[in-house]
């Protein structure tokens, strides 16, 4: 026995010499030879080896190579496919010879890869005998056992790294390149039942990028199985998380929690593609948090919480990446939507101004230029990035100047067009609807917009809207307006459209038409017209057309006690001038609200001309003369009625006549009435 045992020993001995000895003796060059031609006859292309080669058995079968290539297809311009500056292998040999394929060390070393696709879209990946098609399930099953695989199963891979490594994608079809550099990937499976965890590093357009990735078993996710998943990449320009689960199928699918910031929108856009022009309207910030849903090229963020740049938005989302732009729906709930940044506003009202002050009440010069309309060009190429069909509440929303309160609006984007339907506006303390179409189908834009508001307050509305301050109350407006071009002046000259106004319980600014008709003086006259007079009244109504920018009147009425005004006339937008008439008179009713419009009284008609940031406002003395002239003992009528309508005492005094003495100021030979102080204004 004791001889038989070191018989064994002596056996084991020897085995273990012949196997540590084994690969001193095995010709090299006979197994490069053997792996040249074994490539040669399954790729149909070249392996060269042109570096060393060695061949360990124990304690593990270990080959490594240096400077490896495996040519390219014939016809490129780049001659290899892949070039390696090394490659060491560790298989474990006993496991191996028991069917398992136990890698303890793969490590590909400054690996050079070159990816391909010509302009039939067939890539260099695919060999000769290959047809470049996807094996499927149905290609895969069948009898595992023979044919040298080993099975999935039994797959290990310990240390497995590619170190400093070099990707290059290239689309002959298109021009375009895409490189990676700097690749450094490092990760582990201990078997295919256990859970796979990987990181590792790159360099894309000299930006690095680091990314970890972890999910669970393999054997799992390849039976059909979801599994749990975990992702992190990080750049300067974009961040990402995402914990959920995982499986696959007809595509990767992906469920869980995802975590996307992007600090810098046009750096980003700038790092994957060409930079945007300066000028381009673009987000600048963007922050999602939600429930990731992705199945093949469709992706769902429910329960999301979006902020791009100031405005932040809840709700469901979606997005489709399988047409030739994406298409988003969502129906989201929004803080503030402030459209000017994303609308190609221009970058300041004076660039192209078109006109001047032409002076105040003294027709002098208003000292410099007015704003006028800007001829820089739209740029509405953020529409061009995608489809959208999306339903918003807002708490506020901004347009240009106009500030609008809580609200429901759709957004329609259709291959570049855009339709907003304010279904529900708070606009300026009132309530409304509003519309705006922008229409990119023709050779220039063009602009629908419809406006149907009630109990609005005017002068913030006006103010933000037009520029125009003069006009106060409590009012309703309806119009419908039509205009294209590529610019806010061309938008302005091609202004057509229609509309209605009606204020109640307000003022006009910058004219006292009360005090001019209590005091027929020049003085009078000059003091009644200021930035700090105004004049109140209980109504104001009217209708307007506008054409090619210039909006006409004919019907205006504004009714208050003890004054009628009524005014026709034309306010041209492209110079922003005004050329109007008014006609007020004082009237024997103190009525104000649904008073008589057609009562008499002495007319006073007043030309308003000039630019909107400093009008004229002058007494059209002619006009006035001409009519008193024709009939001048209506004066003195028109007066009495205006004395007895007022309810003046037993003797007369207390009524409008003491109020209006000033402009009667008779003797008692009746020299000095009423007739020769207005004929003394034109001596």
């Amino acid at each position: 026995m004791k001889k038989l045992l070191i018989g064994v020993g002596v056996v084991i001995v020897l085995l273990i010499l012949v196997v540590l000895i084994a690969p001193m003796f095995i010709p090299i060059d006979w197994v490069k030879e053997q792996i040249v031609a074994q490539v040669k006859e399954n790729t149909g292309r070249d392996l060269k080896l042109d570096g060393d080669v060695s061949v360990s058995l124990l304690p593990t079968t270990s080959v490594e190579v240096t400077d490896v290539a495996l040519s390219n297809r014939p016809g490129s311009d780049v001659a290899d496919m892949v070039t390696l500056k090394g490659l060491e292998l560790d298989v474990g040999l006993f496991p191996l010879l028991d069917g398992q394929l136990e890698i303890n060390r793969f490590v590909l070393i400054e690996p050079d890869i070159y990816l391909e696709v010509d302009q039939q879209g067939q890539g260099n990946w695919v060999f000769e005998g290959q047809s470049g098609e996807t094996t499927t399930a149905e290609d895969t099953t069948g009898d595992t056992s023979t044919g040298g695989s080993a099975d999935l199963g039994s797959i290990k891979l310990g240390d497995v790294r590619i170190e400093n490594g070099r990707l290059t994608y290239a689309d002959l079809a298109t021009g375009e390149t895409t490189v990676i550099s700097d690749l450094n990937i490092t990760f582990d499976l201990p078997d295919m039942d256990s859970p796979f965890v990987g990181d590792g590093s790159l360099t894309f357009n000299d930006q690095p990028v680091t990314f970890t990735v972890s999910t669970g078993a393999p054997a799992a996710l390849n039976a059909g199985q979801p599994v749990d998943a975990s992702f992190e990449l990080t750049s300067d320009s974009i961040t990402t998380t995402f914990n959920g689960t995982m499986a696959t199928g007809d595509g990767p699918a992906l469920n869980g929690e995802l975590d996307l910031q992007i600090p810098n929108l046009p750096g980003l856009v700038a790092w994957v593609a060409e930079p945007l022009p300066d000028d381009t309207p673009a987000p600048q910030t963007i922050a999602i948090t939600g429930q990731l849903d992705l199945a093949a090229a469709r992706y769902a963020f429910n329960s999301a919480s979006i902020k791009i740049d100031e405005m932040t938005t809840e709700g469901d989302m979606a997005v489709d990446m399988s047409g030739a732009i994406p298409m988003v729906t969502a129906s989201l709930a929004v803080d503030h939507i402030n459209l000017n940044p994303y609308m190609g506003e221009p970058a300041g009202d004076d660039a192209g101004a078109s006109g001047e002050g032409t002076g105040g009440t003294d027709g002098g010069d208003t000292g410099g230029q007015q704003q006028g309309w800007s001829e820089e060009p739209f740029d509405f190429s953020a529409l061009d990035l995608l489809n959208a069909d999306l339903s918003l509440t807002a708490q506020a929303i901004t347009i240009q100047e106009i500030k609008i309160g809580p609200s429901a609006v759709d957004v329609d984007i259709t291959n570049g067009s855009m339709n907003v339907n304010l279904k529900e506006m708070a606009l300026y303390d009132g309530q409304g609807t509003a519309t705006v179409e922008l229409n990119r189908g023709g050779s220039v834009p063009q602009i629908n917009k419809t406006l149907n508001v009630q109990s609005i307050q005017a002068e913030p509305l006006l103010t933000d809207a037009a520029g125009f301050d003069n006009l106060s109350g409590t009012g309703a407006i309806q119009m419908q307006v039509t205009a294209y071009g590529n610019s806010q002046k061309d938008m302005v000259d091609t202004l057509n459209g229609d509309g209605s106004i009606m204020f109640q319980d307000g003022a006009f600014k910058g004219i006292n038409l009360a005090s001019m008709l209590r005091n027929f003086s020049l003085e009078a006259l000059q003091g009644a017209m200021d930035s700090t007079q105004k004049t109140d009244f209980a109504e104001l109504s009217g209708t307007f057309t506008i054409n090619n920018g210039v909006v006409s009147n004919n019907d205006l009425l504004m009714v208050a006690p003890l004054l009628r005004v009524t005014g026709e006339g034309t306010i041209p937008m492209p110079p922003r001038t005004l050329d109007y008439l008014v006609v007020a008179k004082a009237v024997a009713s103190l009525e104000g609200q649904g008073g008589e419009t057609d009562q008499e009284g002495v007319p006073v008609p007043l030309k308003i001309t000039g630019s909107w940031d400093n009008p004229s406002v002058q007494p059209d003395m002619e006009a006035m003369a001409r009519g008193l002239l024709e009939d001048p003992d209506a004066i003195g009528e028109q007066l009495q009625q205006l004395q007895e309508g007022l309810g003046g005492g037993e003797d007369g005094s207390g009524g409008v006549g003491d109020l209006l003495e000033g402009v009667t100021g008779g003797g008692e030979d009746g020299s000095g009435d009423a007739t020769d102080a207005i004929k003394g204004l034109f001596d």
